[in-house]
């Protein structure tokens, strides 16, 4: 998560002073960005729901959406959220996931102290 800057359209913010920027593990996904340019969605499950790790719970948890790419089953971990925007600066841990909360203080260690 980090601070929007004013270029970026409302829609995106939907009312917030921030954004979440993911980079994906999935290939498929990070091919797809890099042919069609920076992509715009939402997580595949609902706030609080277990996530949808294939396609089928995917479309009947979103039952509007129109067109599903089918790649074969998640393993079901979520992303770890890092906050880089906290209003006193530094970071905090917003939600552990994939990627542990330890490797990432080791990493970021030196730009401040985690609130997690």
């Amino acid at each position: 998560v980090l601070p929007a800057v004013d270029t970026l359209p409302r829609e995106l913010l939907a009312g917030a002073h921030t954004i979440a920027v993911r980079v994906p593990a999935s290939d498929v996904a990070r091919g797809l960005a890099r042919l069609a340019g920076p992509l715009v969605s939402t997580s595949a499950n609902l706030a609080a729901a277990e996530p949808c790790v294939t396609v089928d719970l995917a479309a009947a948890a979103f039952p509007r959406v129109i067109l599903a790419l089918d790649v074969g089953p998640l393993d079901g971990e979520p992303s770890t959220i890092v906050d880089f925007a906290p209003p006193a600066g530094g970071f905090s841990i917003l939600r552990a996931g994939r990627i542990k909360v330890r490797a990432i203080e080791q990493v970021l260690g030196s730009l401040a102290s985690p609130r997690s």
